[in-house]
């Protein structure tokens, strides 16, 4: 049976998700020189290309995105072992993600008091701004911003937002005002405004 180093896997899977050696290398804490090793050496394991070069980023080989979709059950079962280890003692584990700024404005504040109503529940929370996947199985919940349009779940609308641009007077004073049909225009780009 040939297993190959799982810092291979994890540092395969964060190029895969990032798209970039350099990124996953700064979400690892290695170099990309080591990075790229990893991702050398398991290449060489498979026998095939991984990834191909796309301007300043990587793509996927059909190789490539079979061993990413059958490796990526596989660490998601390790990560909710090793939860389930470190947990205490019979809890249910609650993965959230969210947006930063949901997470620590919103989210964060509420967390004492949905502990105290629900003890048996141990949540993990993890707060960026990339966009996940369900198929991973690293979370359970994400809190996302913008039209409702994702297929890997179900949605539920928290709450709608009136969004609006400020001005100082200072800088009013400044700087012309632009007609509210200028700003609508520029605010009432959906593209612009979903994750």
């Amino acid at each position: 049976m040939r297993i190959p180093p799982l810092k291979a896997i994890v540092a395969f899977e964060s190029v895969a998700r990032t798209k970039s050696v350099n990124r996953a290398a700064d979400e690892l804490g290695l170099t990309p020189s080591a990075v790229s090793h990893q991702i050398a050496n398991l290449e060489s394991m498979v026998g095939r290309p991984l990834f191909t070069r796309l301007g300043r980023g990587l793509v996927l080989t059909p190789t490539g995105q079979q061993y990413l979709s059958d490796v990526t059950g596989s660490l998601a079962d390790l990560s909710r072992a090793t939860e389930r280890a470190s947990s205490q003692s019979g809890m249910e584990i609650l993965r959230i993600h969210s947006s930063p700024s949901f997470g620590l404005m919103w989210l964060l504040p509420r967390l004492a008091s949905f502990q105290e109503a629900n003890g048996d529940i141990q949540l993990n929370l993890a707060c960026s701004y990339e966009d996940v996947s369900f198929t991973s199985g690293y979370y359970d919940v994400d809190v996302r911003h913008g039209y409702a349009h994702w297929t890997d779940g179900e949605i539920k609308t928290l709450r709608n937002e009136f969004i609006a641009p400020l001005a100082s007077a200072e800088y009013l004073g400044r700087h012309p005002r632009r007609s509210a049909m200028r700003w609508f225009n520029w605010l009432a780009r959906r593209r612009a405004w979903s994750a």
